[in-house]
């Protein structure tokens, strides 16, 4: 796995792209997966609410 986080001038994570194979994730896929992260609005106020109970997994 290859990572590279960047920061701001407010040391504050900005964006993270991550790549690694993808038979590590997908048994027989071939390539190579690649994330790309950004973070953004931090110190907004938010508003996080469960999601209806049938629509989650306990595993």
């Amino acid at each position: 796995m290859t990572w590279k986080l960047t920061v701001g001038p407010d040391g504050l994570p900005k964006r993270l792209v991550t790549s690694y194979p993808a038979g590590g994730m997908v048994r027989g896929m071939l390539g190579t997966l690649r994330m790309d992260t950004t973070y953004r609005g931090w110190g907004a106020k938010v508003s996080i609410k469960a999601p209806p109970a049938g629509t989650v997994a306990a595993e």
